[in-house]
């Protein structure tokens, strides 16, 4: 019987809170889970990025990738722009063609010099009203090259806002280790990471253009980024975390 993409989502959110209170259990009275939000730097409250405080602040994986970081576009440029500066216009506008909300987005899709070839990826661009890469590339092509270089450029600040603060204020509300541990089951997994080593190991690593599918996605030193729900979606990946320690 096939499990509806909802359930399973609920299934895998119950078992993560699961996994969070055996590995807290195991680390002592010094340490407690954490699901309540917190103060952000936009002014309301968001998710902190330890699920798990104590003398070390615990960001905990039970899969070895997944989801990291979701945000609207608006929300995300907005973060980004709160804590390092300005993002260049042509990257913004990329941002919201690649991941949605962009306001002329219409006026692209039904031109006839960008209705992209292969009726699939065509039917995705019209759902979702954004634009593939090989669209992009036929559409700005020079801001889509800004786009990378400006991933590039700043990949060690995108690392940090999806590994260790996310949008929280106030930095006891940052993580300090990420922990791949999974206490629900036989998967033998455990291996703890620094995430300020991750950050600064991302320095100078590349970014690329994802090609599935006409390319829907930008693959990073760390994990990838993708569409998801009208945004933009960060998953992380053990074996490229791994690989950015070797050597």
């Amino acid at each position: 019987m096939k499990i509806s993409r909802s359930k399973s989502w609920s299934k895998a959110k119950k078992t993560g809170h699961l996994n969070e209170e055996l590995v807290c259990g195991e680390l002592g009275d010094e340490y407690t889970t954490s699901q309540n939000k917190v103060l952000s730097i936009h002014n309301d409250k968001t998710l902190p990025k330890p699920d798990i405080y104590g003398p070390i602040k615990i960001s905990l994986k039970k899969s070895l990738g997944g989801q990291l970081h979701m945000n609207k576009v608006a929300r995300w440029i907005l973060g980004y722009e709160t804590i390092y500066g300005e993002i260049p216009q042509n990257v913004k506008k990329v941002f919201y063609i690649l991941f949605g909300g962009y306001e002329s987005i219409n006026e692209i899709l039904f031109s006839e010099k960008y209705v992209h070839p292969n009726p699939k990826i065509r039917k995705v661009e019209l759902k979702r009203k954004t634009l593939t890469i090989e669209t992009i590339e036929k559409f700005d092509n020079e801001s889509l090259n800004q786009f990378i270089d400006w991933l590039n450029n700043n990949i060690s600040n995108i690392a940090e806002i999806v590994f260790r603060r996310g949008w929280a204020k106030n930095s006891e509300d940052w993580a300090e280790i990420l922990w791949y541990k999974n206490s629900t089951s036989d998967n033998n997994i455990n291996q703890k990471f620094s995430i300020e080593q991750i950050i600064l190991k991302c320095e100078g690593k590349k970014c690329y253009k994802g090609t599935k599918n006409g390319g829907t996605t930008i693959q990073l030193p760390f994990g990838h980024l993708q569409y998801h729900q009208g945004g933009l979606q960060f998953h992380h990946n053990f074996e490229k975390i791994s690989q950015l320690f070797i050597g």
